[in-house]
């Protein structure tokens, strides 16, 4: 999910993605939150157990406060960032952009976050429809607010990026994001694929090409989208699976230098394993089965160093390495992703 960030910043750990929300104020289609409901376990992380993060985020050279919910639905949302900040790490966050207004953007600038994502789905009002809860409209006053805000501070910080979503059924859309998104202060531009599909009726939604034919065509319409972003001034990236049968490369997710910490504290390298609910459910091979999810502590209990050096944490980082991936892994495309 934030593979596309440069590394080699001198410290051990890309980056730290804490949840501090797994509540969310929308019901996007798509969403586990919203897919796995009522189940799924809402909450938000208590002040405290970000605070015992805090020895461990000297070692991460990015903190990124977002998850499953609405990272500003935390009312310690800002202490979290200075906190963060103060141990000396980059600090970003994606949002639905439901919350962001004027004020919030001007306090995104003078608390100094460096990086704010806006999720989209569509470029019209179809992704109102997909992303219930959140508008097109919102999202593009965000830009707004945001660019003002920066303007107002004589600042550059924090840079916009847009986190979208391609689905199968919009996939014409994405040739009109460079467009849309053009003159409005947006510095890059991520596109994802529907990767973990929790309900089966979105598994016809999932970009995951069948053979090297259909491969390349969206390959090529990506790449076309990439240059007009390039024109736009626009940073590009995006990831597309490789058809099926092939060997498993490294995951796109960064697992050796980064990991996931959840709401509830619960440490995981990715945020697949991060479904908040008893009966995680997801489809594979053909259909929907038990999610296995892969979780190697709790920094309620112990450090977040403790955590990664330890012996399960390890052999799971190993056997990704050997080419061999744990069940919780085997089919998921990250490993099939070309980028």
């Amino acid at each position: 999910m934030l593979a596309w960030l440069p590394r080699g910043w001198g410290r051990p750990w890309d980056w730290v993605q804490v949840e501090v929300s797994s509540r969310c104020n929308a019901r996007c289609l798509y969403c586990p939150h919203a897919t796995l409901a009522p189940d799924w376990q809402g909450r938000l992380m208590d002040l405290d157990t970000f605070r015992r993060l805090l020895p461990s985020l000297r070692r991460a050279r990015l903190v990124h406060l977002q998850g499953w919910g609405e990272p500003l639905l935390n009312p310690d949302f800002w202490s979290m960032l200075r906190l963060a900040r103060g141990q000396g790490c980059r600090v970003g966050t994606t949002t639905n952009a439901t919350l962001l207004d004027a004020e919030t953007a001007r306090r995104m600038v003078a608390e100094g976050l460096e990086v704010v994502g806006l999720s989209l789905a569509g470029v019209d009002q179809r992704n109102d429809q997909i992303r219930r809860g959140t508008s097109l409209t919102q999202v593009l006053g965000a830009m707004e607010h945001l660019a003002q805000a920066k303007a107002r501070a004589g600042s550059e910080l924090p840079t916009v990026h847009v986190a979208y979503l391609a689905l199968r059924s919009r996939l014409d859309d994405v040739a009109r994001l460079p467009g849309l998104l053009k003159d409005r202060g947006v510095t890059a531009v991520v596109v994802s694929t529907l990767d973990l599909v929790t309900s089966p009726e979105l598994a016809a939604e999932a970009l995951w090409p069948q053979d090297q034919a259909e491969f390349q065509r969206v390959e090529a319409m990506l790449d076309a989208a990439a240059q007009e972003a390039a024109q736009a001034g626009l940073a590009w990236h995006h990831q597309l699976a490789h058809p099926p049968g092939g060997r498993p490369g490294p995951c796109t997710e960064n697992v050796d230098k980064a990991m996931v910490v959840s709401a509830a504290g619960q440490v995981m390298p990715c945020v697949f394993h991060n479904l908040s609910t008893s009966r995680p459910l997801a489809w594979q091979e053909g259909g929907m089965r038990p999610w296995r999810q892969e979780r190697f502590g709790d920094v309620n209990q112990e450090s977040l160093e403790d955590i990664w050096r330890g012996r399960g944490y390890r052999a799971f980082r190993d056997s990704l390495g050997r080419g061999s991936p744990p069940p919780g892994c085997r089919v998921c495309p990250k490993l099939r992703m070309v980028r």
